[in-house]
């Protein structure tokens, strides 16, 4: 969603409700488990969801109800830094929130530098997809170590968030094709919470995005 915090707020719920309107109307656009925000924090919270389709990011900060994003105005969320150079896609990237982040030779304390400042000094809430790319299926065993050295390196109140229906989804076939689309916010949780604190960034990630597995199992 929309990154600047000194916009007017008439303004950005315009913006964002025109694009919930049409998203509902055109992809029978579904959320599921709003009665969870009330126990999210407003600054420095850890979004964390699968990953299959263009406008994953887009949806998602849609999805947030008003009442939380008038307490944040603000959600930011990695994307490979090549979107963000480009000409013609990277100032709407970056208008919804968008940042890079690169590789770096798996380097992480290089890499997610900009995270740790955005989430801990900044205080702005993050949405990662820990999948590192997009994938047709949610498979832990390709799931990066950030999210654990994330978790380990500053402790973050870490939301899992599972989104449906948008594999091979972009923004041209989200306005002209009907297709439903789901998105389910959890329980939040702290790492400890879900793993030991001498695990290691990979076992740390993979036990996180167990729960967003659990979203997609759970039926309700």
């Amino acid at each position: 969603m929309v990154n600047i915090k000194t916009m007017n707020l008439k303004l950005i719920f315009l913006y964002k409700y025109f694009w919930l309107f049409w998203f509902k109307l055109l992809l029978k656009f579904k959320i599921k488990g709003l009665e969870n925000f009330k126990d999210y924090e407003s600054e420095g919270v850890l979004f964390i969801a699968n990953h299959s389709g263009h406008v994953d990011a887009v949806l998602t900060g849609i999805a947030i109800p008003w009442s939380y994003f008038k307490r944040t105005k603000t959600i930011r969320f990695m994307t490979y830094y090549k979107y963000i150079e480009e000409v013609f896609y990277g100032p709407v990237t970056k208008f919804c929130g968008g940042y890079s982040i690169r590789p770096n030779g798996g380097n992480l304390d290089e890499s997610m530098a900009e995270t740790i400042d955005i989430l801990k000094n900044k205080k702005h809430n993050v949405l990662m997809f820990p999948e590192g790319k997009k994938m047709d299926k949610l498979d832990l065993d390709k799931i990066r170590p950030g999210l654990g050295y994330l978790a380990k390196k500053i402790d973050p109140q870490i939301v899992p968030v599972y989104i449906e229906g948008t594999l091979g989804l972009g923004f041209l076939e989200a306005l002209f094709k009907q297709r439903k689309v789901e998105i389910k916010f959890g329980k939040a949780f702290r790492y400890r919470d879900i793993a030991k604190e001498d695990d290691d960034f990979i076992i740390i990630s993979k036990k996180a995005m167990a729960e967003v597995v659990k979203l997609r199992e759970k039926n309700d």
